[in-house]
């Protein structure tokens, strides 16, 4: 008794200790340092100019003092700014603006001393709907048609880059408390089941092996609470493997490259379309695209018996990032002022680490693993549940409903043949249902994309401007693209004038669409080979997952970030290798 007693008391300390470092280290907090914002204005008619503050997580409006502005005589504006939760928003308004038009010229920075030039372009995020602006030598022009006040609202995030710091403090003590409590009371029922769950992780083996093995299920677990160091992980990962192959004379591991053809020539295609037409673009798509060549090496030669382990490692780690992220919201929620709702303050603060839509890839992505290896039992409806709920929570909205559709699909897939007849004639009624009232119905429309497409944070869909946008620049440049590093600007230049998002450097939130105006036609076409090649093959778990990106993608241009290109590139060629050797 003695020694289960110590056993639990050294598991539930340790667990706490790194409960806390990864609290701090991976979960931590952002604060901002005060910024002094510098610009001069000018207008062609008397006007009175001010500003407007409102930080993050909280409702309250600081209005500046108003100043006149003189007809064609500039004056210089600076602003401080010292919200150290950071700016939701910040706005710089003009009376009257259709009087005339109203400049933004040498705008600057101050922080910590120092001192950055901003282009004006780079300056603001988007204006009032009564206004249409336009960069000519880089003078911003605003213009109006209507009798209004005009507003403008200056790009936070570059405030926030310049000025954010990290801080990397423990939980408080009362959480920390808590979490010893709870701790003790699952050591001491669950304390065998945990030494169990531990010595599940060892494997066999020469030490590269292990080592090797090791390294993956460190990689998958370590993944979303750190994911920038994946690139560290595969450069050790493919020293190891060369190792491992030199050392014990295997066969060669090219044999098994043929599996991974086609996002091979994925990557293939972009590297010439970039030489020929985008050299400017060569670097950074080379950089980012490299894993689509390079990751597939990584789960070459491993045995299937050692995916079960880099499998569960992997949903231990999704797991314990989201039971700490929300205790780590929920700690910062206590300790702050805030004048959201826990639910708004979870989103915006989850927005810090992770794009939501991603996180809800890699959540769904572990939960498929479970559903695809095991019974569906009610301890799978009840975790479901959790999930989703969690998911809407966090407005990954589009992401909850193409996971409920593929939770039902494997649910079915898993039913007696005598049942799964009726289960899908039931699907396929009420998808025909569901489609026709979405053809038929422009409410409805409307409304399915507020709830899906648009957080609550936002006023209304962005995507039909993008798109429509996109369509244009794919008439003009159908075969060779424009070039990634092109497309917010053009997509900027496409979307009218008047348009709220003028101004706010979208990318095409549609990763067929940017791939098209990017590199032209036939780059889209090999991304669906991709997608389409472990579905031909009959790979369960890739095709699992293919089809849940490739619904995705269809509102998110996931391959415009690294970590899309991160996940997409890891999962794919694990599941790919593991469905091979069933």
């Amino acid at each position: 008794m003695k020694n289960k007693w110590q056993n639990v008391l050294f598991f539930s300390l340790g667990t706490l200790l790194l409960i806390n470092m990864f609290c701090a280290f991976f979960l931590y907090q952002q604060e901002w340092n005060p910024v002094e914002v510098s610009f001069a204005v000018e207008a062609d008619f008397d006007t009175f100019v001010w500003t407007t503050q409102q930080p993050k997580f909280n409702d309250s409006v600081t209005k500046s003092e108003i100043v006149s502005i003189k007809e064609n005589v500039p004056k210089k504006l600076t602003i401080s700014v010292n919200k150290t939760s950071g700016l939701k928003f910040f706005g710089v308004y003009w009376s009257q603006s259709d009087l005339g038009t109203f400049s933004i010229t040498n705008a600057s920075l101050k922080s910590n001393g120092k001192i950055w030039k901003v282009d004006a372009d780079e300056l603001v995020s988007y204006t009032s709907t009564n206004v249409a602006t336009k960069i000519v030598e880089n003078v911003l022009l605003a213009t109006s048609q209507e009798r209004a006040n005009g507003w403008m609202m200056l790009n936070t995030k570059l405030l926030e880059e310049i000025s954010k710091r990290q801080k990397f403090a423990p939980l408080s003590l009362g959480i920390n408390v808590f979490l010893f409590l709870v701790l003790l009371v699952l050591g001491s029922f669950f304390i065998n089941k945990i030494k169990g769950i531990w010595l599940s992780f060892q494997l066999t083996g020469s030490i590269i092996e292990k080592a090797r093995r090791y390294l993956l299920s460190f990689w998958v677990f370590i993944f979303p609470f750190w994911q920038h160091v994946s690139h560290v992980l595969l450069a050790v990962s493919l020293a190891l493997l060369i190792l491992e192959y030199l050392l014990k004379r295997k066969e060669s591991p090219l044999k098994e490259i043929k599996l991974f053809l086609p996002l091979v020539l994925l990557f293939i295609a972009i590297v010439v379309v970039n030489i020929v037409f985008h050299i400017q673009d060569f670097g950074n798509d080379f950089g980012d695209y490299i894993h689509f060549l390079l990751m597939p090496f990584v789960f070459i030669g491993i045995e299937k018996k050692s995916f079960t382990q880099i499998f569960k490692a992997f949903q231990w780690g999704i797991m314990s990032y989201c039971i700490l992220l929300l205790l780590t919201v929920f700690d910062t929620y206590l300790s702050i002022r805030v004048s959201y709702s826990f639910n708004e303050f979870l989103f915006e603060t989850t927005e810090l680490y992770w794009h939501t839509s991603y996180l809800a890839g890699l959540i769904l992505v572990a939960f498929f693993i479970e559903l695809l290896q095991n019974r569906i039992t009610v301890n799978h409806l009840f975790i479901a549940f959790l999930i989703f709920v969690f998911l809407f929570v966090i407005q990954a909205r589009l992401p909850m409903i193409i996971g409920i559709f593929l939770t039902i699909i494997i649910w079915i897939l898993k039913l007696p043949k005598s049942k799964k007849y009726w289960a899908f004639s039931s699907l396929a009624l009420l998808g025909t249902v569901a489609i026709l009232i979405v053809i038929f119905s422009e409410s409805s429309r409307a409304k399915i994309s507020e709830t899906i497409l648009v957080n609550d944070t936002q006023k209304f869909d962005a995507r039909p401007q993008l798109w429509n946008a996109s369509l244009q620049i794919f008439e003009k440049n159908s075969l060779t693209g424009i070039g990634r590093s092109n497309i917010r600007a053009a997509l900027s230049k496409n979307i009218e004038d008047s348009s709220e998002i003028k101004n706010r450097g979208y990318n095409a939130h549609n990763q067929y669409l940017e791939f098209l105006i990017s590199y032209g036609i036939f780059i889209p076409l090999i991304l669906l080979f991709v997608l389409i090649f472990p579905i031909l093959k009959k790979y369960k778990y890739t095709t699992v997952f293919v089809i849940y990106f490739a619904l995705a993608m269809m509102v998110e241009s996931y391959f415009s970030r690294q970590s899309g290109v991160l996940i997409f590139s890891l999962f794919y060629c694990l599941f790919i290798v593991y469905d091979s050797k069933d």
